[in-house]
């Protein structure tokens, strides 16, 4: 019954919201399909009634902002996924409050319908207040606001000298954002999602700003991946980001090495000791016995703790994390866990690495954990397959195969990464991601004049394990 009265009150939002949209692309998501665009006739000349500005202009400024839109999905093809994806972590942690569904029930009255709607309005259905959803709302409220940004600063700076009423209605699209509309009240009432986000200002000054300073290939160029756009403390900042000097990445590969060297010597010499399996459930019992879902963080605590190597590495990671309960996101700038895997094919010898768009260092598949990611593990196959292509690859039993911490540039400090190994399917093709300027299969002895020294420790301790 729950759900259906949820679902109810979402069908009746998306429906109003149907009538308030002017564009597909109006709330941020691209909801057509890609490459088409949509403007709504009948809702455009509703919103362009009493501006005292020509519908001719009307159309063409928010034929301008589709137009924009479609231009970025296009340029940035993991811009789609990215945005649905942070949707969907968010969604996950939505639940609902059943004692208080229980309790609302009881007390309607069948001959009042709109008891129900007022009950439903009231927030019955609530996000978890949990570290991963406060990211994973937090990531999905940024990326809408850089999504937005880029389009008002772009939209502006191509219709101000051409179009007179411009600035209007720019301010006019601000404060309907700003706003909101009966539906996207609802969405934020029932599930805490506000559509339209809500730094839309600070983040169209900071592209208008990096314009200014980088030119326009600079302000795109930071599209090329998702770690290079601003964060929701460069929103706060926005001045300091573009004036912020530029990285030299030249430098990085002397600090990955130095930091190699660091954790090596805290690693037994033993390379390769399996320990523990590592393997832990993503469901626990609380105090009176009742099942509850393993945080990614707390998931993290349990694999690191039964980890049987590298013991000082190992309780500096256990440390972090009891010190940040954020630790496994980006957003903690104090340095924050992330998860890899070599994809290695036992049967030719070999290994499949990436030639990493940011660094331009030959490395192992992996990245930043992400809401949707029950496990460590989890996350490590997840970045191997999504940057390998290779479907039905298999982690190396054993849990973590290594721990690799090393620096990177600010603000954030550290990778605290955790490193796994896996293995190929018989007859694995691999696919080139938007991630990687290259992808290429190294025989076993020929990674140590292509990688740094941690990739070369990441294949010893595989082949340890493999018994090679």
């Amino acid at each position: 019954m729950g759900g259906a009265m949820f679902g109810t009150q979402i069908g009746q939002a998306v429906g109003v919201l149907a009538g308030e949209v002017v564009g597909s692309t109006d709330i941020g998501l691209p909801l057509g399909p890609a490459g088409k665009a949509a403007l709504l006739p009948v809702n455009i000349e509703t919103f362009g009634s009493g501006l005292g500005v020509p519908q001719d202009e009307v159309r063409l400024y928010l034929a301008l902002r589709e137009a924009a839109h479609q231009r970025l999905f296009a340029h940035v093809p993991w811009l789609r996924s990215h945005l649905f994806g942070a949707v969907e972590g968010y969604a996950r942690g939505i639940k609902v409050d059943t004692s208080k569904l229980e309790d609302v029930v009881g007390q309607l009255d069948p001959s009042h319908p709109e008891q129900l709607q007022d009950a439903l309005q009231q927030g019955m259905f609530q996000p978890e207040d949990s570290p991963e959803q406060k990211a994973a709302l937090a990531r999905l409220e940024t990326a809408l606001a850089l999504v937005e940004g880029w389009v008002d600063a772009v939209v502006h700076a191509a219709a101000a000298p051409h179009l007179p009423s411009a600035g209007a209605l720019r301010e006019t699209l601000r404060r309907r954002r700003a706003s909101g509309g009966p539906a996207e009240q609802t969405f934020a009432t029932l599930i805490g999602l506000e559509l339209r986000p809500r730094r839309l200002r600070d983040a169209s000054r900071l592209w208008a700003s990096l314009t200014d300073a980088r030119g326009v290939d600079g302000r795109d160029g930071l599209w090329e991946h998702p770690d290079m756009l601003p964060t929701a403390a460069d929103l706060d900042d926005p001045d300091g980001f573009v004036h912020r000097e530029q990285l030299d990445f030249s430098e990085l590969d002397k600090m990955l090495g130095e930091a190699a060297k660091g954790s090596a010597a805290g690693t037994s010499d033993e390379a390769g000791k399996p320990g523990n399996d590592g393997k832990s459930g993503d469901v626990d019992k609380d105090e009176k016995g009742r099942r509850r879902q393993v945080s990614l963080h707390e998931n993290a605590v349990l694999v690191l703790k039964e980890y049987g190597d590298q013991e000082e590495l190992r309780g500096l990671y256990l440390d972090h994390l009891a010190a940040h309960p954020d630790g496994m996101w980006k957003p903690c700038q104090a340095g924050h866990v992330t998860a890899s895997a070599l994809v290695i094919d036992p049967s030719r010898g070999r290994v499949l690495l990436t030639l990493h768009r940011k660094l331009r260092m030959w490395l192992q598949m992996g990245g930043h954990c992400e809401p949707g990611d029950a496990t460590v593990e989890a996350a490590a196959l997840r970045e191997a397959m999504e940057e390998s292509g290779i479907a039905g690859l298999t982690l190396l039993p054993g849990g973590p195969v290594r721990l690799d911490r090393h620096p990177i540039p600010a603000p954030c400090h550290w990778h605290l990464d955790v490193q796994y190994a896996a293995l190929v399917p018989e007859g694995a093709v691999e696919a080139i991601s938007d991630e990687s300027l290259d992808l290429r299969w190294f025989a076993y002895d020929e990674v140590g004049g292509v990688a740094d020294g941690s990739v070369v420790q990441l294949l010893e301790r595989t082949l340890a394990r493999l018994g090679a």
